[in-house]
């Protein structure tokens, strides 16, 4: 990810997707808030190989938009409250 100095964590990437899917799985068809803080956001898109399509840097206070469709997350935006600025993916 573009200025994203952020050392990979495996096990942390792996729990995270997991627990993600296991709640898009359970609430399929409706939307759901997960809360977070930048450290777990940049992980999780590391899980889901999303860092070299990045040219943002996840901070706290930020949304990302994903839809789960066939087992799959699509990022589809990113929303910069501190930066007030919004980006379709």
């Amino acid at each position: 990810m573009k200025n994203l100095a952020v050392k990979q964590n495996r096990s942390v990437q792996e729990r995270l997707l997991k627990t993600m899917t296991a709640i898009a799985q359970a609430e399929a068809g409706k939307t759901v808030l997960a809360v977070s803080h930048a450290g777990a956001l940049s992980q999780f898109l590391l899980a889901l190989g999303l860092e070299k399509k990045m040219t943002f840097f996840p901070s706290n206070c930020c949304v990302l938009e994903f839809h789960y469709e066939a087992d799959q997350f699509d990022l589809v935006r990113f929303i910069d409250t501190l930066e007030e600025k919004i980006i379709n993916l």
